[in-house]
C-alpha cells in the first residue's frame, strides 16, 4: 500500500507540474473559485496577471476591487450564468493593477458541482491586452481609409486571387 500510494502521489505531482507548465507556456491563469467563500485558488501566473503577490489570498471581492467599476457587473452575471446554465462562461473585462496600469482579460470558466448543489467554478483567465490594442488599430486605421475616400470621392474595389470583385 505504502509503495502504491508514493506512486500515486508522485503521478499526481508530474501532472500538476506538466499542467502548469503549460499554463505558464500559453499565459494563462488557472483559478477556481469557492462559491461557497468567494475564495479563489490560483495559479502564481492568475495571480501576477492581476497584479496579486504569490502569497495573497485570492476572494471574488479582490477581483472586482480590481476591476474596472463600468464591467464588474458583468463579471457577476456571467458567474451566475455559469452556475445557472451549468454551461462555459466567457467574459472579456478590464482590470487596474496596482502600478495603475489598465489591462484587458478573458477568462473562461465551467460550474463543477458535488450531488445536489454547485461548489465551484473553474477556469482560466488570459491578458489579450495586446490583442485589444491591434484590434483598435485596426479599426482606427479602416476608419481614417474610408474617410479619406469619402473625401476624396474616390471608389474602389478589390480583387482576390484573380476571381472575386468586392466594390
Amino acid at each position: 500500500n505504502a509503495i502504491a500510494r508514493k506512486r500515486t502521489e508522485r503521478s499526481l505531482r508530474e501532472s500538476a507540474q506538466r499542467l502548469n507548465l503549460a499554463a505558464e507556456a500559453a499565459g494563462a491563469g488557472l483559478w477556481s473559485l469557492d462559491l461557497a467563500t468567494g475564495r479563489y485558488w490560483a495559479t502564481d501566473q492568475a495571480k501576477e496577471t492581476f497584479g496579486f503577490g504569490p502569497d495573497e489570498e485570492v476572494t471574488l471581492d479582490r477581483i472586482l476591487e480590481a476591476t474596472l467599476p463600468e464591467d464588474r457587473a458583468l463579471i457577476r452575471q456571467t458567474i451566475d450564468q455559469v452556475v445557472a446554465s451549468g454551461e462555459i462562461g466567457r467574459v472579456e473585462y478590464r482590470i487596474v493593477r496596482p502600478d495603475g496600469c489598465i489591462r484587458w482579460l478573458a477568462s473562461r470558466g465551467r460550474m463543477y458541482r458535488e450531488p445536489g448543489r454547485p461548489t465551484c467554478v473553474m477556469g482560466v483567465t488570459m491578458d489579450i491586452t495586446e490583442a485589444k490594442v491591434a484590434q483598435d488599430s485596426i479599426k482606427h486605421s479602416e476608419f481614417r481609409l474610408a474617410t479619406a475616400v469619402d473625401v476624396a470621392g474616390l471608389g474602389f474595389y478589390e480583387v482576390a486571387n484573380g476571381e472575386n470583385v468586392t466594390f
